[in-house]
């Protein structure tokens, strides 16, 4: 699965080549991309390209941006979110994915290792070493009983660091050290 808008800064890009390359390898990956082409013309042709040539495959779906419910169902019938961005602050997509167990293929950028515990929730590869990342996603699906333990790592992460309360009694206690 890989959520946000199909942008280079989000990798939307890699994904899809990443997504080209194991379906050509295999036939029992399926892959499903959440978010709408932004850009300017030139990326959104090179992108609807991409987007054409997965679809012709059989193996890959697109939906537009989703939200409530609908992505909540799309994070749990995944396995696997996929997110090679060039940069994340705080990734909203990450948690989310977590907390409804997928385990995680992505950049280590950002704040991304504070979202993702390497090696325990999934797998944070460079930016850039785009052969690491596919290696990942892989090893997640020859692995799929790790994949679910990591995706439950990652669900109680996400539960015991991120829930409102917590963020709540977190920033009380940061607003009282400045007053």
């Amino acid at each position: 699965l890989f959520v946000g808008n199909f942008i280079k800064e989000k990798g939307a890009d890699v994904a899809m080549d990443v997504a080209m390359n194991i379906i050509a390898k295999r036939s029992d990956a399926k892959f499903v991309f959440v978010g709408n082409i932004f850009g300017d013309y030139k990326h959104r042709d090179t992108m609807q390209s991409r987007k054409n040539a997965l679809l012709r495959t059989g193996m890959a779906s697109f939906m537009s941006n989703l939200g409530g419910a609908d992505l909540v169902k799309a994070y749990q019938k995944a396995s696997i979110l996929l997110l090679p961005s060039k940069y994340e602050a705080f990734s909203r997509v990450l948690a989310e994915a977590q907390s409804c167990g997928c385990a995680i293929a992505a950049t280590r950028v950002g704040g991304v290792p504070e979202v993702v515990s390497d090696g325990k929730a999934g797998f944070l590869s460079d930016y850039g070493d785009w052969r690491s990342l596919e290696e990942n996603v892989c090893f997640l699906l020859d692995n799929p009983a790790e994949a679910k333990k990591m995706g439950a790592n990652g669900s109680r992460f996400v539960r015991k660091n991120f829930e409102c309360s917590i963020i709540i009694k977190r920033l009380e206690a940061i607003y009282g050290e400045l007053l």
